[in-house]
């Protein structure tokens, strides 16, 4: 073990890491220089609070990303005394109720080091937080806000967000039944610096009414990604209009009564969104998608990355879908390098790999969950089938000739 190269032994190291043992694996002095800080990059608080206490700066001196946990304010006033003098992203992940006193601002203090220009903020933040933050941390450029749960008004949020002008990736989250509010919406459509916007809260057809984004001149100018988590599928209708320059859309579909994406909604995507370059759905319920919907996606020639997940077994259904249809998808995606589709059974056989090679000559990555390959029938095809393929994921490899009757 002592000559495995310094490499090989990250990999291990990196692996036990997630299973919370490489605590005890001994290495040499030569090993442990070369992998401790790159295992420590990435840690949260209880990592620091259980090892010696004299080592806290060591490993402090490493953290690039940080994730606070603990609910107990004197542990982070221990730990706010260190200097994180790498740390870029600092995550607040400590359990709260609606009932529980304000996190008090002496125990987050420590953690605001200039170097941040990523932080997410869940019940801890409060206004005199936000000016603290908006006043000293000029490299920051991407914020991740709970509204509710910190008790922050729609006012103090704006508040912040002109005071801190560096950022360009904003995300807001929420607990459940707290709807999105219009004039938050409305600010942010009107910036010209805002790159990722991340909306993680219901918002319906009213709120897009009310934040009037029609009467912005080019709302969300410069806008290149959006990803969005609500099951209000009007209301994301509603916005669509006012998004059309984004190359990125990332959506979460939870359950719904009715388990059908509506036509209007796919065939929106083609109609405004035609600078599209990343589209990633996953449903979070049974879900149906017709055919011809999904074959308007065909339009998006920008496309180059297309996933339809679901976590689901068989969550996620396209009925009648054959080969012809898979052909007709992916023809004009000529630039597409990755796509997903964890659909249930469907009628697609080997003839919808080959359309696919033949389409997309570019394509790196494909899963297709039901997909069954019969590899005797990719022998006649122009090799290479997938020049740049890395990673293909499909049901079966079957090798099966076909008889002569």
């Amino acid at each position: 073990m002592e000559n495995l190269p310094p490499e090989l032994w990250f990999k291990i190291l990196s692996h036990v890491h997630f299973v919370d043992c490489v605590r005890f694996i001994h290495v040499s002095h030569k090993c442990f220089q070369y992998a401790i800080p790159r295992l420590w990059r990435v840690a949260k608080d209880f990592h620091l609070l259980e090892v010696p206490g004299h080592h806290h700066q060591i490993y402090a001196s490493l953290i690039q990303e940080l994730t606070v946990t603990s609910p107990e304010p004197q542990e982070h006033e221990e730990l706010g005394k260190l200097e994180f003098t790498q740390l870029h992203r600092l995550i607040f992940e400590i359990p709260s109720s609606f009932n529980s006193p304000p996190f008090p601002d002496s125990s987050i203090q420590g953690y605001l080091v200039p170097t941040l220009t990523s932080i997410q903020l869940d019940h801890v933040a409060n206004p005199d937080l936000l000016d603290a933050v908006a006043s000293h941390y000029h490299q920051l450029r991407h914020i991740i806000l709970d509204i509710p749960a910190s008790r922050l008004t729609a006012d103090s949020v704006i508040d912040f967000f002109k005071k801190c002008s560096s950022l360009v990736h904003i995300g807001l989250l929420s607990v459940r039944r707290h709807s999105f509010p219009p004039q938050i919406l409305r600010y942010l459509a009107a910036q010209n610096s805002l790159r990722q916007l991340d909306i993680y809260q219901d918002f319906w057809p009213e709120t897009i009414d009310t934040a009037d984004l029609s009467s912005i001149p080019q709302p969300f100018r410069s806008l290149q990604q959006l990803e969005l988590s609500s099951p209000n599928e009007s209301a994301f209708r509603a916005l669509i209009p006012s998004v059309r320059g984004i190359q990125e859309l990332y959506l979460r579909r939870s359950v719904q009564v009715i388990p059908t994406i509506n036509s209007l909604t796919i065939n929106l995507l083609s109609s405004y969104l035609t600078e599209l370059r990343h589209l990633r759905i996953k449903f979070y319920g049974r879900t149906r998608i017709s055919p011809d919907d999904l074959i308007s996606l065909g339009a998006l020639t920008h496309l180059r990355e297309l996933h339809l997940v679901t976590p689901l077994r068989k969550g996620f259904r396209i009925p009648k879908f054959n080969n012809t249809h898979f052909r007709a998808l992916v023809s004009g995606l000529v630039n597409l390098r990755e796509i997903s589709l964890s659909c249930a059974r469907e009628n697609l056989t080997t003839a919808s790999l080959i359309a696919l090679a033949e389409s997309c000559p570019c394509l790196v990555s494909c899963a297709i969950r039901w997909l069954e390959v019969n590899v005797c029938e990719l022998q006649h095809c122009k090799a290479p089938l997938f020049p740049e393929l890395r990673e293909l994921l499909v049901n079966n490899l079957v090798a099966e000739h076909e008889t002569e009757g």
